[in-house]
């Protein structure tokens, strides 16, 4: 029994007998064990180290709201911590998808999406959060880390046996960005409305601005009904995509829904900045000299989300690999009696198989 998604070719050559070759670094070993090493032990770490970076924001997170160090506000200000960072998910999804041999795509769209805040660093008047400082140069090292876990599960991805080509991760990495900042943003409403409803304000004040981000700063964006139609539109697309992809990353559905998602997504953000320009008060206020930068933010950040869809695209002519009970073409020429013939039928020989690979 082979894992699942793996190449059978370091299975034993005869029956109930154990194999004699050498494991070579590239098969999977026998059963559903898969060895911890190499690229694969490399994407591992990288997600445990954007754990232990991930528990830095939560202490920022803790400092900032547990005010009065009772255990119920300590569990309420950590339910809010879960619920607002959608991040930990991303990472728990990636750890679960890894262990479990089947293909990685989120440690691309974190690394898309902490590629986003580092750009929009420079933006935005200074927070008076007094870690904000320090949230900065751990969003900087999950940028590093994310995008090395993420070239690390790409490859990864190529040596399934039904392996899936770099352009599709890619692809898939822009619908899990467009999800985890539509989760992220959700998140942050809930929590807005309710606390604006708790002080006696009311929630339709609210506009969303540029990566649906809702603003109390009264006209600087989408009224709020229209703008979470917007975001529901594109999240719901975003998420068809990532299914599709996962199901069938061949099929011309997936291809027109990534590329579709992504452009609305930066349609929407160059419209919102044009039309209503950005806020200047509130939680996200920004500068007035800010407006050039954030059009290059979403210009840039914008290409390589299509792009990233459009690689499927491009490369939609490759053939989907088929499974692994095929072998190499010239494994039944190599015998030359009748009955060697009949024996590498049965058994096959590993060391000639076509699709070795696996981690």
């Amino acid at each position: 029994m082979t894992a699942p998604g793996y190449s059978a070719g370091s299975q034993s050559p005869l029956l109930g007998r154990p194999g004699t070759q050498t494991t070579s670094p590239q098969t999977i070993g026998i059963g559903n064990y898969v060895p911890w090493r190499g690229e694969k032990a490399a994407a591992l770490i990288m997600m445990l180290v954007a754990c232990a970076l991930a528990s830095i924001i939560y202490v920022t997170f803790l400092l900032n709201f547990w005010r009065t160090g009772g255990w119920i506000n300590f569990i309420v200000t950590t339910l809010m911590f879960i619920v607002a960072t959608p991040m930990i998910w991303w990472i728990y999804f990636g750890l679960r998808h890894l262990t479990r041999n089947q293909p990685v795509s989120e440690m691309t769209g974190l690394a898309l999406w902490f590629g986003y805040g580092v750009l929009n660093m420079p933006t935005g008047v200074p927070s008076k959060d007094p870690y904000a400082d320090l949230q900065n140069v751990v969003i900087v090292l999950l940028f590093v880390v994310t995008t090395v876990g993420a070239i690390l599960t790409i490859r990864l991805n190529q040596r399934l046996r039904n392996a899936r080509p770099w352009t599709v991760t890619l692809a898939l990495g822009a619908c899990q960005f467009v999800l985890l900042n539509s989760a992220l943003r959700f998140a942050n409403f809930g929590i807005s409305a309710y606390t604006a409803s708790s002080n006696g304000r009311n929630v339709s004040q609210y506009t969303i601005n540029t990566w649906f981000i809702f603003s109390s700063s009264g006209g600087a964006g989408l009224p709020l009904v229209p703008g979470l139609l917007i975001l529901s539109i594109i999240t719901s697309l975003a998420a068809v995509g990532l299914f599709l992809g996962m199901r069938s990353p061949y099929s011309k559905a997936f291809r027109i829904t990534s590329v579709t998602t992504a452009c609305l997504l930066v349609l929407y953000n160059l419209f919102v900045v044009i039309a209503y320009g950005l806020p200047t008060s509130g939680e996200f206020a920004y500068r007035p000299s800010d407006t050039g930068m954030e059009v290059m933010v979403i210009i840039i950040h914008g290409a390589v989300l299509i792009g990233s869809a459009l690689a499927a695209v491009r490369h939609a002519h490759v053939t989907p690999p088929v499974g692994s009970g095929t072998y190499s073409p010239g494994a039944a020429s190599a015998a030359g009696a009748q009955g060697m013939q009949s024996r590498f039928r049965q058994y096959g020989r590993p060391s000639q198989s076509p699709l070795r690979g696996g981690y």
